[in-house]
């Protein structure tokens, strides 16, 4: 599929016969190639509900590989039916439907063109979208032999799914995410190119430069400002990876972004208020109370009430720990916690200190502040103050930092091959 002198992509078609439904997608080659080939296909065909397939095929070998790992990603039962050797008819229905989809593809692709005035690549990320987007017409839009649409014979009711020209750039409305905060002054709508519909949910995709989303509410441009070329060059992503990146058998609703917080220099306190080693009621029970001592008493009455020990009772439990192998592995344990929790406490201050250096406010009138002590001077070698809406006010310096910026995700893969192939079944 594609035009002479350049390199083919590889077009694979899957037909339910009894609705007339298709199903198409660029691959990057022929046969079994990357996993979300088979996965695709099969989610189409579960779709259906059906509890026994009809598989039917050519006979070549990569075809008929594939043919036996889609089947194994089916629910229902299925049969495989091999084409007639040499006899090209028996497979009519393949030949058929690769007609159908090129059919429509080709002529979505001359009207894109036409209108953006430049030639779409045979591997360009708007070819893998354009074969989807030409099965989605033909389902919905095309009418049988019963004057019904192949919709219409597989979900018994008539499409009411408005689809734009592909490849026309729109305002579209983004998915409300559950978590996220409503900012009320950003806009409403943003500029995307469409790409497609989604037939499951009547959503339709929209490209922006980070990936490919699914919207619900989208509004038409005025005619001179439907085909922007700068903006359909900047999307990326496929079907098979709407950001480009990992795998995805849906196109999401919202492209995640990293918010950026600057780092800020954690509050310094002036007091240390590091917890010790907690002396439970057992140990007072066992080691007998501590004269005087009101954390003794408390813990002894118990009621959920509690009380701070002294430093000397404190000092005598823990001599009396010592004296036991699992008191002492206690005793030292506290102390470890407690030594890197000065450490950390310790780091905090440093930075406080660095961040108050670097970020000094400006210099200002010399200001006398009234205090117990002596007066304290804002341009002389002494600590100084700001005043505020009081005299005996200061005001406390804060530091901040950036963050880091996010990784771009790597492009998607190449879509390379020679030939194209069909499934159908009954």
């Amino acid at each position: 599929m594609g035009q002479e002198g350049q390199q083919s992509a590889v077009l694979l078609c899957i037909r339910e016969l009894k609705s007339g439904m298709m199903f198409g997608m660029i691959v990057p080659k022929k046969g079994i190639s990357e996993s979300w080939v088979d996965v695709r296909v099969s989610v189409f065909i579960n779709g259906f509900g059906y509890k026994k397939l009809l598989f039917r095929s050519d006979n070549e070998l990569s075809i008929v590989a594939l043919r036996k790992k889609i089947a194994a990603g089916c629910h229902a039962q299925v049969i495989e039916e091999d084409a007639i050797a040499g006899e090209s008819p028996s497979n009519g229905l393949a030949e058929v439907g690769i007609k159908i989809v090129e059919g429509v593809a080709r002529t979505h692709k001359i009207d894109l063109e036409q209108k953006i005035k430049k030639e779409v690549d045979n591997r360009s990320i708007l070819l893998s979208w354009l074969v989807e987007h030409a099965c989605t017409v033909y389902n919905r839009c095309a009418v049988l032999q019963d004057g019904r649409t192949p919709w219409q014979r597989a979900y018994g009711k008539s499409s009411s799914l408005p689809l734009i020209p592909f490849g026309e750039k729109v305002l579209f409305k983004r998915l409300k995410v559950s978590g996220s905060h409503k900012n009320s002054l950003a806009p409403r709508f943003e500029y995307g190119i469409y790409l497609g519909s989604r037939s499951k949910s009547g959503e339709h995709f929209v490209g922006v430069e980070e990936g490919v989303m699914r919207c619900r509410d989208l509004s038409r441009l005025s005619e001179d400002r439907r085909w922007d070329i700068e903006m359909i060059e900047k999307i990326k992503g496929t079907p098979w990876a709407p950001l480009g990146g990992e795998m995805q058998l849906e196109v999401p609703t919202n492209i995640p972004t990293e918010k950026l917080e600057p780092k800020q220099v954690e509050e310094y306190r002036s007091d240390l208020n590091i917890k010790r080693m907690m002396l439970r009621r057992t140990d007072v029970e066992k080691f007998g109370p501590t004269t005087g001592c009101g954390g003794c008493r408390a813990a002894l009455e118990g009621r959920g009430r509690r009380q701070n020990h002294t430093e000397g009772c404190r000092k005598r439990m823990e001599e009396e720990l010592r004296k036991e192998p699992a008191g002492a592995e206690r005793v030292e344990k506290n102390k470890r916690r407690f030594e890197e929790e000065l450490g950390r406490e310790v780091e905090k201050r440093v930075k406080h200190a660095e961040a108050g250096e670097s970020q000094q406010p400006p210099a200002g009138p010399e200001i006398d502040v009234k205090m117990d002590g002596p007066k304290y001077h804002s341009q002389s070698g002494t600590p100084q103050f700001r005043q505020q809406s009081s005299p005996n006010t200061t005001e406390a310096l804060q530091g901040g930092g950036g963050g880091q910026t996010p990784q771009t995700p790597p492009p998607p893969p190449n879509i390379q091959g020679v030939q194209k192939h069909f499934f159908a079944f009954r």
